[in-house]
């Protein structure tokens, strides 16, 4: 709650707790990515704004950035480019001076869900192995089967030839 007073009269501005931000990604194509590297995933955070309101982002304990906007009739927004590699903790602060909230920013759901990852060495490995193992058993059966058609009664060569 904050007071003013001003030639005897008082007003008197009552301060709410605050909303929770959202985060969402920004598509492709929107004013923040076309400029955005490749390998890399463009968010944005906002909330409905309120007075003595302050939006930031933070990156673990540190905060990015921070904005306000003393226009209430507008959301405030903020967008955020980060590294798809990057493996910190990214949380947008919506605070004023009675409370504040926080989004945690989610990578790997967010940004990650249509990024193709490369694949895993071993798995490569274990379906290379299981390709060959099961050439290596085909060819076998068909030596096998081969053999098997083509073996000649007869001694020699010699003798299929000659008649009895």
């Amino acid at each position: 709650m904050t007071t003013l007073q001003y030639l005897g009269i008082s007003v008197l501005f009552i301060i709410t707790l605050v909303p929770l931000p959202q985060v969402k990604k920004i598509p492709e194509g929107d004013f923040l990515d076309s400029s955005s590297e490749k390998g890399s995933c463009s968010v944005v955070c906002s909330v409905e704004n309120r007075r003595d309101m302050t939006l930031s982002w933070y990156r673990g304990e540190k905060r990015l950035n921070q904005t306000s906007s003393p226009d209430l009739s507008t959301n405030l927004c903020f967008p955020l480019e980060i590294k798809l590699q990057d493996k910190d903790i990214y949380s947008c602060v919506v605070a004023n001076p009675v409370s504040n909230q926080t989004t945690k920013l989610n990578i790997e759901t967010l940004c990650l869900q249509y990024v193709e990852s490369d694949p895993n060495p071993i798995t490569v490995i274990v379906i290379v192995l299981v390709i060959g193992l099961l050439l290596c058993v085909y060819c076998i059966w068909k030596n096998k089967d081969i053999k098997g058609c083509c073996v000649s009664t007869s001694g020699s060569p010699e003798e299929e030839g000659s008649v009895v």
